[in-house]
Order: structure tokens, then sequence, then C-alpha cells
């Protein structure tokens, strides 16, 4: 599995658009892109806007799945269009690509405090299973906000942790000496 960039990998934009089109056009059309024309236009205008990145997956040279970052303001960022093709799922590689997105956002937007992602509510489980809590539930009911603190604060209430346990014990170690 190999997770590229699209921006780095320019000759793979019109499979790209052309894979995506094929195995999502039934999503697609619920976002109003009923032809391939369409679809690219919007996908060059994101690209060439500096706002967002797109990333792929490729097994064995197959495209089987994608997710961009779009840029947001006060170091936000919205993880947007995860896909996995049908027959990869159930894998581990919506896991994967969550946990990538993740640890390499910051390639992306320095200094992010959050990525939000929109979700249709049958996949909220999913993304709460990967850490996400439910942030805003939006009116249409199709979709749900939800978001991710940064691992790194988790990271140092994690060590903080370890350290006043280390502390402890050497308390007790020296006190029951």
């Amino acid at each position: 599995m190999k997770i590229l960039k699209l921006t780095d990998n320019p000759q793979y934009f019109n499979e790209f658009i052309k894979d995506i089109f094929e195995e999502w056009s039934n999503d697609l059309s619920k976002l109003n892109y009923t032809n391939i024309k369409d679809l690219k236009k919007m996908y060059a205008n994101l690209l060439n806007s500096n706002l967002s990145t797109y990333l792929y997956v490729k097994d064995n040279g197959e495209l089987v799945g994608f997710f961009s970052y779009l840029r947001k303001n006060n170091n936000k960022v919205f993880l947007c269009d995860v896909f996995i093709k049908k027959q990869y799922r159930s894998r581990g590689l919506g896991k994967k690509l969550i946990k990538y997105a993740i640890e390499n956002v910051d390639e992306f937007q320095q200094n992010c405090e959050a990525i939000y992602v929109y979700v249709y509510s049958n996949n909220i489980v999913f993304y709460m299973k990967n850490g996400f809590t439910i942030y805003k539930k939006e009116e249409n009911d199709t979709y749900t906000l939800i978001y991710k603190l940064k691992t790194n604060y988790n990271k140092l209430i994690y060590l903080l942790g370890i350290i006043l346990l280390v502390i402890l014990i050497i308390i007790l170690w020296w006190y029951f000496k």
C-alpha cells in the first residue's frame, strides 16, 4: 500500500478522476457531480487553490482509496472525501488512512489544532473508534461534524502520567525501605 500526493504525481490526475468517477459516481451524484468533466474541473480548481491537497492510495498499481485535506481558518483542517473501494473495506485500510491523515496533517497545515470531518450518520461509529468525538449534529441529519484534537496534547498528558507514576513508585519505595 502506497499513499501518494496527487500534487507530487500530476501524471495520475486523469486516472485519479476517472477511477473516482467510475467507483463513486452514486455518491458523487448526491453532491451534484453527474459528469466527469464537472468533477475534473472541481478537483483542478481545488488543487490549484492551495487550500487543499489530495492523497490517494494505490495497492499493486490499483487505486483503492483517497482522501483530502481542506485548510480552514484558525489552524483547523477538514478531512474530506475519505473513500475506499468496496472490495478493500473491512481490511483495516480506513483505519490506516485516518491514522496517516492525523500523523501527517502538519505537512499540510502547521500547528493544526483540530481535524474536522463531515460524515454520513452510518459512519459515525468508525470515526469514533478512531478517536474522533461528536462536535455538532447538522440540521439535515445527513452529515455530522466530528473532530479530533491533535495527538501532541494527548502524548504530553500520557508522558506526564508516566512521570508521576515513576515519582510515586520512588516515593513508595523510599518510604517502605
